[in-house]
């Protein structure tokens, strides 16, 4: 059958759609199928090929005008994989094509009728990545100059509604992140921990916290990603009940 006739393939496409709508680009080009973003650089995720709807020019003729658009940036080619690739032998080209294979990341997900949440923590939080939050975050996420500001475009782009959040713990703030809610749907990212207070709980406190507020505000599903060798915060993921629904990696040229 159809990847994107099951139930788990519509699934993975809406996750990827609110995935890209979470991580806005600078720039981007739709391409027979293949959504091309760009970012001058700044993550994976926003200066990457997502080729998840379908087409009809070949891969072929596709590949060489890709890569130029990256080229032509300084950029190095980036293509995510995902079980939607279009086509779906596009993973095995890209290798023979000399492309490498990197950045594992698990996408899991919580029913959230289904999970007993035990406690809360004391959060403040914002519409808007106001200052307060955005200098707090970044120090705790410990971005450089050229981060932070692309960071900062990154947040001021994003078009569908976020809640921007600070775990506070004796009035300091711990730990931070943002959440997105699109229709019955709540993705929680950029989930950080200060370095100087972790294994405290106050991880998994900032997911509790942020689960209960999702659910309160109608949705029932909970979806974050992480990726294969971050094994502290998987523990902690799927402790909660998280679990992974697919994989997505990375293949990147490196001529």
């Amino acid at each position: 059958m159809d990847v994107f006739e099951t139930e788990s393939g519509q699934q993975i496409r809406d996750i990827e759609e609110r995935c890209l709508n979470a991580c806005p680009s600078m720039q981007q080009v739709l391409y027979d199928g293949w959504v091309i973003r760009l970012a001058d650089g700044y993550t994976r995720r926003a200066n990457s090929i997502s080729p998840i709807y379908r087409g009809h020019r070949s891969v072929d003729e596709k590949l060489p005008v890709c890569e130029a658009i990256y080229r032509e940036r300084g950029l190095r080619p980036v293509f995510k994989m995902t079980p939607l690739n279009q086509p779906p032998q596009l993973d095995s080209v890209l290798a023979a094509r000399g492309y490498g294979h990197e950045a594992v990341t698990l996408v899991e997900t919580l029913d959230l009728y289904k999970v007993v949440i035990p406690e809360t923590g004391d959060v403040k939080i914002w519409t808007r990545p106001e200052p307060e939050w955005f200098d707090t975050y970044a120090r705790l996420k410990e971005l450089n100059d050229y981060e932070r500001d692309a960071f900062r475009n990154m947040m001021d782009n994003l078009a569908v509604p976020a809640r921007f959040v600070m775990l506070m713990d004796e009035g300091e703030p711990v730990a931070g992140g943002f959440t997105i809610r699109e229709g019955e749907m709540a993705g929680l990212f950029g989930l950080v921990t200060d370095k100087e207070k972790r294994n405290q709980g106050h991880g998994r406190l900032l997911v509790w916290t942020l689960l209960n507020r999702a659910r309160k505000a109608g949705a029932k599903l909970a979806y974050l990603q992480v990726e294969e060798t971050n094994g502290s915060a998987l523990h902690v993921y799927e402790s909660i009940g998280f679990e992974e629904l697919y994989r997505y990696w990375y293949r990147t040229l490196e001529s």
